[in-house]
């Protein structure tokens, strides 16, 4: 079942946008998706999704015009999913206070990292500009590129 249901996204992945068709909310129970915007770096979009008993992620990284330069997935076994879904329920992200204009002026260089989650009646985004170690959109961040292979990262993590 996952294999036909990779090789699905798959192709409609050639057709359009690789991150929007993967990490469209409506193919999933759950989806939990991280944008990463990195000012001197490539972007990256990891997506991981439940759909009945399949678990997945999905990472992509664009170079700065766009070019997909990575496109990987993955099953994830349950405890992987048991484990990012404490970590986003831990983050608290409907308290999180998204960025002001001064913050951002403070710390011109930087990134924005954008965490979305998507369920049946829930739905929550969070972002952040050059978040702290310790802060939501940070842990919940590193916690997807823990799962989706730290090796995605071509630069630094700022």
């Amino acid at each position: 079942m996952y294999r036909a249901f990779v090789i699905a996204l798959l192709f409609l992945c050639t057709v359009r946008d690789v991150s929007a068709e993967v990490c469209d909310p409506a193919r999933f129970d759950t989806l939990i998706r991280f944008e990463w915007r990195r000012s001197f770096d490539s972007a990256i979009d990891v997506c991981a999704g439940k759909r009945g008993d399949v678990v997945a992620i999905f990472v992509t990284r664009r170079a700065r015009d766009g070019t997909v330069t990575l496109h990987r997935d993955r099953r994830l076994t349950v405890a992987d999913w048991a484990k990012l879904e404490r970590v986003v329920t831990s983050a608290h992200l409907e308290n999180v206070k998204p960025t002001t204009l001064e913050d951002m002026m403070r710390r011109c260089d930087g990134a924005t990292w954008t965490i979305r989650f998507d369920a049946a009646t829930v739905h929550r985004t969070a972002e952040q500009w050059a978040p702290e170690t310790s802060a939501p959109t940070r842990v919940v961040g590193m916690a997807m590129l823990d799962l989706a292979g730290r090796d995605v990262i071509d630069g630094d993590v700022y």
